[in-house]
């Protein structure tokens, strides 16, 4: 028992003697690169390896070309009456969540001008819409009763002299009847146009949905490539 203790005690003695007397060791810098390539210099700069990507993967969708057809003038007058006139602070989206939270009308009940003031413009052209669906048949109808009932409006069938010798006044009413026609005429072409376009892109709806699907797919890949 009592060997074993001088044992420990001549252990003890010998690594406080050695260790004591050595040296402390000396660190030096130095650059440390791992596997992946990434580097970090003694400045403690990691300098990131580049990640290969890979090099046979291509997209099917490429740049979507939108073609006006002469007709971006009357779209960009278009926008600039939406943004100007019936949205002139933007769309309000916090409206739309006031709405799904069920506080819109506490909201308006407080707020009332600020809402007066952004909505103006939307509430007029409402306005407006429905006093041409209202005034137009009332109109209609009125021409039709005063013509067909008492004889008025074109409905007695005679011609003043007077007007067969006028002719400036029919030169202007024709002048008036072709720069309305010229106007009715190129708001039809610029609906059909509208039209064709719109059938162009349903057509190709189909194929451009899965062009992009398989385009975010290769997307995805790549990614799960470059993480792992």
């Amino acid at each position: 028992m009592g060997t074993g203790y001088i044992r420990i005690a001549i252990f003890i003695w010998f690594c406080c003697f050695h260790f004591g007397k050595a040296a402390d060791p000396v660190l030096s810098w130095t650059t440390w690169t791992d596997s992946a390539g990434n580097t970090a210099n003694e400045n403690s700069d990691v300098t990131w390896a580049q990640i290969p990507l890979p090099t046979n993967t291509s997209y099917k969708l490429g740049a979507i070309n939108y073609d006006s057809r002469g007709l971006e003038p009357l779209y960009n007058f278009a926008k600039a009456f939406i943004n100007g006139a019936v949205f002139p602070y933007g769309v309000s989206w916090g409206v739309i969540d006031k709405i799904l939270n069920g506080t819109l009308i506490n909201d308006v009940t407080e707020n009332y001008l600020d809402y007066v003031k952004e909505f103006a413009g939307y509430g007029a052209l409402i306005v407006i819409g429905f006093l041409f669906l209202i005034i137009f048949p009332f109109i209609g109808m009125c021409f039709c009763c005063c013509r067909c009932c008492c004889n008025n409006c074109g409905g007695a069938m005679k011609q003043n002299p007077k007007d067969a010798n006028n002719h400036c006044k029919r030169r202007t009413f024709a002048v008036i009847l072709f720069v309305l026609i010229a106007f009715i005429v190129a708001g039809m072409i610029c609906v059909y146009i509208s039209n064709d376009q719109m059938t162009d892109t349903v057509a190709t709806f189909d194929s451009t949905a899965s062009n992009a699907l398989d385009d975010l797919e290769s997307f995805v890949d790549i990614f799960i490539f470059v993480s792992f």
